[in-house]
């Protein structure tokens, strides 16, 4: 075989080489589940469900009803630290959640959606401080509640201040991607 020959047999080996490993190296953690935060205002207790739930919803262990909780924090959004707070809690009319539902439908079906209504527009998605008294998200009191976390100050390792972070929407790694090996 001339010298040629031997660097295209070596050139093809080793493009096979990488394409095998390629294929058969573990490509990481594979997010499987996304989980969101919910407040149970009964009991006075965040719960953790996974899929893409519209507040509110039923607690699948007490049957009380669950709204969507927006954490906030200067820190880490993990429980451990305590850092987190309440920025707000948030539910829908029953209207606006078959509206939304019937969207997440859609996209889980990988069809196209588009929403064309204005703020204006948009009724029965409701906002509130306490848990007690909901006002509509897309109104003048509706949008002091919602940026008003984000019109907070947190100090900052170089004695400066920054905005919280917003701790909301979480997901978890369930299982690592299936390598065959």
């Amino acid at each position: 075989m001339d010298n040629n020959g031997q660097w295209v047999t070596i050139g093809a080996v080793v493009l096979l080489v990488v394409v095998i490993v390629y294929l058969v190296w573990p490509k990481g953690p594979k997010v499987t589940e996304n989980y969101a935060y919910f407040y149970d205002l009964t009991d006075n207790k965040v719960v953790e469900l996974k899929g893409n739930e519209v507040p509110p919803v039923i607690d699948p262990d007490t049957g009380n009803e669950l709204v969507g909780v927006h954490f906030y924090t200067c820190g880490f959004c993990v429980e451990s630290n305590g850092e987190r707070f309440v920025g707000y809690y948030e539910k829908y009319t029953e209207e606006a959640k078959a509206e939304k539902l019937e969207q997440l439908r859609k996209l889980a079906a990988g069809e196209k959606v588009v929403d064309n209504t204005t703020p204006d527009q948009r009724k029965g998605q409701l906002i509130s401080l306490d848990g007690k008294k909901w006002v509509e998200l897309y109104s003048s009191a509706g949008q002091k509640i919602r940026f008003r976390p984000k019109m907070m100050s947190c100090p900052t390792k170089d004695d400066s201040f920054g905005a919280p972070q917003n701790c909301t929407h979480m997901q978890t790694v369930l299982e690592e991607e299936d390598t065959g090996g």
